[in-house]
């Protein structure tokens, strides 16, 4: 009878410690709902303030069901952008240049400052419609502050829009988000200033006055 006993208590150890492990299993495979997982099936929109908390997460899927093919067409010719601004939602300072020819898309980019330590980037890919361009560039070096949690080589997306010059002329803007994917290839094509318009439609003044952006 005692060692029956003993049985039982030891089954009941073992249950209790299994059921403990599961629970415990489930507790940290939950992902955190503040750490979204960015990998090639999906994109990541941040705010350029720097708000982890605020952020949405697009499938490829999804975009490629809302723009399919059409925005591929705006690629297809000679295309230009550049630029020196501050962005005063996270105070980070944006230097770029594209440049998109038969020869392929040379430029770079980079950000410094505010939330941001300094991001380095190559210019990989632009679409313009209007006076505004969507414009992507591969993270080649990253130092300081990285709130985002950012690795060499994922790519980084942006919507500028040119004004116009002169001292009439409105000032320039740049969206409120950016955006994260992370593969083989930028995705450009099923981001174009449209969507942003739509999906993600805020604006920012540049900060200063010798601020510009140039879209050609």
């Amino acid at each position: 009878m005692k060692n029956l006993k003993t049985r039982m208590s030891m089954f009941t150890l073992i249950f209790v410690a299994s059921l403990l492990f599961l629970i415990t299993g489930c507790i940290n495979d939950t992902p955190n709902p503040a750490e979204p997982a960015l990998s090639e099936e999906n994109v990541i929109m941040y705010r350029m303030d720097g708000n982890m908390e605020d952020y949405k997460t697009f499938s490829i899927e999804s975009l490629i069901a809302n723009q399919g093919t059409k925005a591929i067409s705006a690629r297809l010719i000679n295309l230009s952008a550049n630029g020196h601004f501050t962005n005063p939602l996270g105070d980070n300072k944006h230097t770029f240049s594209i440049m998109q020819n038969n020869g392929g898309v040379n430029g770079a980019y980079i950000i410094k400052g505010g939330f941001i330590g300094e991001i380095h980037m190559t210019s990989e890919c632009i679409v313009v419609e209007g006076n505004r361009a969507v414009v992507s560039g591969q993270i080649t070096k990253i130092s300081g502050d990285n709130p985002f949690g950012l690795v060499l080589g994922d790519y980084l997306y942006f919507c500028h829009e040119d004004n116009g010059e002169g001292k009439n002329a409105p000032a320039d803007r740049s969206n409120a988000y950016f955006l994260v994917s992370r593969g083989e290839s930028p995705i450009c094509d099923l981001l174009p200033p449209s969507y942003w318009s739509t999906e993600l439609d805020e604006w920012v003044d540049v900060l200063d006055d010798s601020d510009q952006i140039q879209i050609k």
